[in-house]
């Protein structure tokens, strides 16, 4: 499947998520060597996806399968047709069994992500592109795929100014290596797709965040039709949303550490200016283990 379809992606989320709920009340959890969780759900809806989506005219960059490719495939995804997927983002509070994760899928052409959606089945929460459009759903009733598809409507930009309460979310990583001196309340969720969420629907005011290519690559198109920007803590006039997919954006090194991790924290707001202000006041430090 080489194109984007609004209506074949939701049920595809809504499959996925039925899938993971199956096996959340016994997860499978393990360490990964990045000493991070992987459950049994992050491998089978990976598994589930790729079998729908993935064909002769498309490759798949997943967080559970991309090691197992090539440099050769990895190059060939990265200038042709690709969708980019994680399976459970907020693998840690899935299997805590929280409800604060959910599933992320981007699809790329060239090396630019064109359409992306995020799905956070326990908060009945979804949002997703459709061609210049974003749709939004955030419903805790939703029983059923065809309440899933009643619900989602037309999301425009939030237009709130940010202000001395506005939330600032932080990724793991910017919470337990960086250090921010802001008056703002903060807010560690664990969870890149609750936080991109939360931002797109108004709840919070900015996002730090220091992720990989494919917990962003569902919520980047959303955000770059909603008006939101993205800017490094280190150059705060880059643009993350413009989607590329770019060594000055990402880590290409496919064996490294980091790869497909962004170069630097970036944070995320509808202002420059609130980009500005918190680049200020922020700092990661990459030498803490």
């Amino acid at each position: 499947m080489n194109y984007w379809d609004k209506d074949r992606i939701l049920a595809l989320f809504w499959e996925a998520a039925l899938l993971g709920l199956k096996i959340k009340n016994d997860p499978h959890t393990v360490l990964k060597e990045d000493m991070t969780p992987v459950t049994l759900a992050d491998k089978s809806i990976e598994d589930f996806l790729a079998g729908e989506l993935v064909d002769e005219n498309t490759f798949l960059i997943g967080e559970e399968t991309f090691e197992t490719k090539g440099k050769e495939y990895l190059d060939n995804a990265l200038s042709g047709d690709c969708w980019i997927i994680d399976p459970v983002d907020g693998t840690a509070n899935f299997a805590a069994s929280y409800d604060t994760w959910g599933i992320s899928i981007g699809f790329a052409r060239g090396g630019i992500i064109q359409q992306g959606g995020v799905f956070l089945p326990e908060k009945g929460e979804v949002l997703l592109t459709d061609g210049e459009e974003v749709l939004y759903a955030g419903n805790r009733e939703i029983k059923s795929f065809q309440d899933l598809r009643n619900c989602v409507v037309s999301l425009k930009s939030p237009g709130k100014p940010f202000t001395g309460s506005s939330m600032v979310a932080l990724s793991q990583v910017v919470a337990k290596k960086g250090s921010i001196h802001i008056h703002n309340p903060v807010l560690a969720t664990g969870s890149f797709v609750y936080s991109a969420a939360s931002l797109a629907s108004g709840r919070d005011g900015a996002l730090i965040t220091n992720a990989k290519l494919w917990d962003v690559a569902g919520s980047l198109p959303c955000f770059a039709r909603l008006g939101i920007k993205g800017g490094f803590l280190s150059d705060g006039t880059k643009d993350v949303t413009d989607c590329r997919i770019t060594p000055a954006y990402y880590h290409l090194d496919y064996t490294a550490k980091d790869a497909f991790r962004l170069k630097d924290a970036a944070v995320f707001a509808e202002e420059r200016a609130t980009i500005e202000k918190i680049c200020s006041v922020c700092k990661l430090d990459y030498t803490l283990q």
